[in-house]
């Protein structure tokens, strides 16, 4: 699977998922959520965050635009790693 699409961002935090969204969408690189509806999926899902159990939100790529993602999430990426 060559052109397998790959994750260049995973969260926890809703602000965080949607900053990388908009940066994406700003840059024209265009990307896909995982897991973000999963969080409905459990009792309190959305409440106060979102759900550990479930694991964190993926934003994935193709991985002709990984680099170029990547790139452009570092800093957010940082920040979430903190």
């Amino acid at each position: 699977m060559k052109d397998a699409p790959v994750i260049v961002f995973s969260s926890f935090e809703r602000a965080d998922i949607m900053t990388a969204k908009s940066l994406l969408a700003s840059a024209g690189i265009e990307f896909f959520v995982e897991d973000e509806n999963a969080q409905d999926l459990i009792a309190w899902g959305n409440l106060g965050g979102l759900n550990p159990v479930v694991g964190p939100v993926k934003i994935l790529v193709s991985r002709g635009d990984a680099a170029d993602a990547k790139e452009i999430l570092k800093d957010l990426d940082k920040k979430a790693k903190e």
